[in-house]
Order: C-alpha cells, then sequence, then structure tokens
C-alpha cells in the first residue's frame, strides 16, 4: 500500500464484494467477514510499518565508535494476531566497530530475532501450557488464520516460561522464610 487512498479502494471493493453474495450459512459468511478483515488488517499494517520506516531517523554517525555508518533496508516477517506482516525497515551498521542496530524494530518493542508479536507468543504460550503441542498448533491456526506458528515452536516457547516459573517461586519461598530461621533450616533439608 503506498498511501491511505489505496486502503480506502481496497476497503470499497470488500464492501462491493460483500454486497453480491446472497443468503448462505453462517459459519462460511463469518469465514468470509473473516478474510476481509484479514486482507485490510495486513494492508493497514504494513502500509504503517512502511510508513514510520520512512520515517524514521537514519543514523549518520555511529553511537559507540563516532564512525560513519551504512543504511540499507532489511526485510522482515512478523507474525502477529492480525497477519503475517512483511515490511522492510534501516539497518545502520558500523563498518568499524560491527555496531548495529534497525530504528523501527527498536521503536516497535522487536528483539533482533523475534518472529511474533509478543500477543501471539502469550497466545501459543497459553495454548502450550493447556493442551498438547500438536492440538495448540491447530488451534492457534484457526485463530490467528495461518499456520505459520508449529507444535515445535509452541513448545518451546511454553517450555521456556516454564523453566522459569521454579526459579521464581524459589526465590519467593526464601524471601518467605527469611524471618523465621527454624522453617528455612526445614526447607533446605527438605530439598536434599
Amino acid at each position: 500500500m503506498e498511501n491511505i487512498t489505496e486502503l480506502g479502494k481496497l476497503w470499497q471493493e470488500e464492501i462491493i464484494n460483500l454486497s453480491d453474495i446472497p443468503p448462505e450459512n453462517l459459519d462460511v459468511f463469518e469465514n468470509r467477514i473473516q478474510d476481509v478483515l484479514h486482507r485490510l488488517g495486513k494492508a493497514m499494517m504494513e502500509w504503517k510499518l512502511t510508513q514510520w520506516n520512512n520515517s524514521s531517523l537514519k543514523k549518520d554517525k555511529c553511537p559507540e565508535c563516532d564512525s560513519k555508518v551504512h543504511n540499507r533496508k532489511r526485510t522482515k516477517q512478523i507474525l502477529t494476531t492480525v497477519a503475517t506482516i512483511d515490511y522492510e525497515r534501516y539497518r545502520s551498521s558500523c563498518p568499524k566497530c560491527k555496531h548495529t542496530e534497525y530504528p523501527l524494530d527498536k521503536i516497535l518493542g522487536l528483539q533482533p530475532l523475534q518472529r511474533m508479536s509478543s500477543s501471539v507468543e502469550e497466545l501459543s504460550i497459553l495454548c502450550g501450557a493447556s493442551w498438547d503441542y500438536v492440538k495448540s498448533e491447530y488451534i492457534l491456526g484457526k485463530l490467528l488464520r495461518h499456520d505459520k506458528l508449529s507444535h515445535e515452536t509452541i513448545q518451546e516457547k511454553t517450555n521456556s516460561v516454564g523453566s522459569c516459573i521454579p526459579k521464581e517461586l524459589e526465590g519467593s519461598k526464601i524471601k518467605e522464610l527469611e524471618s523465621n530461621k527454624r522453617l528455612q533450616g526445614d526447607y533446605f533439608e527438605s530439598m536434599k
């Protein structure tokens, strides 16, 4: 999408397409509406990300060593609750100290290798904690209207969160027992 006028035309086309359909099964109709929202949401997000990237500040000097940096565009794909979004963003890299930045990713709060939004990550963890991973893959595919999230990824994300929980609980248990040395001793004895 080049501009907001094209988004308006896309919206009008979708409305015209919907106005021509005869009455149909509710599930089929619901699916049709979801497809329209998916296409429009994807177009809107890609348009806005392009706009933000073009307005993001390209760096001239490296913040680490004050050398001249190279600015190039790089593509990225991110999985969101709206759609799988493809966008270009500037990459500033210093040839001297190798410091690299992606200004748009920084604005969006994305890590360098992050491939899904925080909302999708949270959904995948909740599904993975609630059902087996293959069923979670199916449910997320239906919910997000794509098949880009594998059961292996869901398992990896769920396990990474699960492994942090015992460490957090243990730290809070020790704090809870700080005032009572006897209970603290009993707690550590029970761990052996």
